[in-house]
């Protein structure tokens, strides 16, 4: 398994990898907008997809827009220590990356509790 499996998943059992990935595309969609979104492929959806594309819109935010990071923040439910800790102690290159991790490992959270504990 690679790591953007590993972060997506978090060890959970996913039956549908395709239908979870769509979900959490749709989760990062509705808490990035009206920042940025996410263009769906046309083709199967892989975790590496997710990480390149999702990183490139933290990078952009970050880069262009740092005004409305801390609105997204708020909106994906990042603890806010964990934040500080990664924009204090991590370097410019690093930072993005590493929010972009955390992003779609919370993202990925909301997926699967709202799919586990729907009734």
């Amino acid at each position: 398994m690679d790591e953007y499996t590993e972060i997506l998943t978090q060890g959970f059992p996913v039956p549908d990898f395709q239908n979870f990935y769509r979900e959490v595309i749709k989760q990062i969609d509705k808490d990035f907008h009206p920042y940025a979104e996410l263009a769906t492929p046309d083709g199967p959806i892989t975790p590496d997809w997710i990480y390149t594309s999702l990183n490139n819109m933290v990078n952009t935010i970050v880069a262009d827009q740092n005004s409305v990071l801390g609105a997204i923040i708020y909106r994906v439910d990042l603890p806010e220590k964990h934040v500080r800790k990664v924009m204090s102690n991590k370097g410019v290159q690093e930072k993005p990356e590493e929010l972009t991790r955390m992003i779609l490992r919370r993202e990925a959270q909301k997926v699967w509790i709202r799919h586990h504990f729907k009734g």
